[in-house]
């Protein structure tokens, strides 16, 4: 009961699996889907007045044995290019964000040892930015 919505990011078609070949042209196929995943829940969730934060796993590190560094780096490029994208809109519609509320946006890394590398890529994802502005 304490979860208002359960986005399932499921990274295939339906009907095809991706490959869990270790390939570097999967992999980036792989990034490349998982980055519209994320887009695609951060789109739904800003929308809705009744959620006020969410939560990803480092999607693709599991099973598909992804570097988790480029995941994480790739899901906080993803969180400022969303951040970005939404502030003027908030600033337009002052009253709208007044009802909603801030978005709190998690990472979830469930390995301790991963913890740090993880951490790291996000700070580089944030640094990448500051100097572009």
């Amino acid at each position: 009961n304490k979860y208002k919505a359960i986005y399932h990011a499921g990274f295939h078609h339906p009907d095809q699996w991706l490959s869990l070949d270790d390939d570097e042209s999967n992999d980036t196929e792989h990034l490349q889907v998982i980055r519209s995943c994320v887009q695609k829940i951060l789109n739904m969730v800003a929308d809705d007045p009744h959620i006020s934060s969410v939560a990803f796993p480092l999607i693709g590190s599991g099973n598909f044995t992804l570097n988790h560094t480029l995941v994480a780096h790739d899901f906080f490029q993803d969180v400022i290019q969303f951040a970005d994208q939404i502030y003027p809109e908030q600033q337009q519609q002052k009253q709208k964000q007044q009802q909603k509320g801030a978005l709190d946006i998690w990472l979830i890394e469930y390995k301790a040892s991963k913890f740090h590398s993880t951490l790291e890529s996000g700070i580089q994802a944030w640094l990448a930015r500051a100097r572009t502005t």
